[in-house]
């Protein structure tokens, strides 16, 4: 599995850079190093979350639904916890392209129940 991450995350200009291909595993590596945490009361904007107990990349935690019951945000320390417990992300996800073009850093597909 490999994702490309078109966009410098530090381009306020949007301007694209060189495409590069890399694995998941090294895209997440580089997202651990400048992911922050906004404060603040989260149903404020978005009204009151959806969540369910999943198990996902071969963890039990609890996940934020989308109105089509679909995984939409998956913190990003549930992915470093995954990655430190053995999942394989290259060779167990998907990677998912986003049908719009919103600036994303990249996304996958895992097996969920």
């Amino acid at each position: 599995m490999q994702a490309e991450v078109p966009r410098d995350h530090n381009d306020n200009k949007g301007n694209l850079q060189e495409n590069t291909v890399r694995t998941f595993t090294t895209t997440l590596r580089q997202w651990s190093c400048s992911a922050a945490h906004a404060k603040g009361d989260a149903n404020e904007l978005a009204g009151v979350q959806t969540l369910a107990t999943v198990e996902l990349l071969g963890l039990k935690r609890n996940v934020l639904l989308d109105s089509g019951s679909q995984i939409s945000i998956l913190p990003l320390e549930l992915l470093l916890t995954a990655r430190s417990s053995g999942f394989d992300f290259d060779g167990d996800c998907r990677e998912k392209a986003h049908p719009s073009n919103m600036w994303l850093l990249g996304g996958v597909t895992p097996a969920a129940r």
